[in-house]
């Protein structure tokens, strides 16, 4: 299943907007039911993998708009640039 998509855009006020697909509040039996009684037919007569591709990524895309459309949500930005990555993890091993 695909994971996550990603978009973003620079809001002011140290605010990003970031575009994904909320999934913790996606009904996954229904997901798995629609997609399950979901005619895949075309997709298996085709002889075109070009076509094939298409028809399987509109119908899984239309499903899953269903089930987790997509959705904007706020995130900071960093205000400290000099906490990276690397320091929480090194402070939670107790090294320097």
């Amino acid at each position: 299943m695909l994971d996550h998509i990603r978009k973003s855009q620079k809001v002011k006020h140290g605010k990003e907007r970031i575009r994904g697909r909320a999934y913790s509040k996606m009904n996954r039996k229904d997901f798995i039911n629609d997609i399950a009684n979901q005619d895949w037919g075309s997709i298996y007569q085709s002889n075109d993998p070009e076509l094939a591709w298409s028809l399987f990524k509109q119908n899984f895309l239309k499903i899953l708009d269903n089930h987790a459309p997509y959705k904007w949500f706020n995130s900071r930005i960093n205000r400290k640039p000099y906490v990276t990555n690397e320091l929480p993890e090194t402070q939670m091993r107790g090294t320097s």
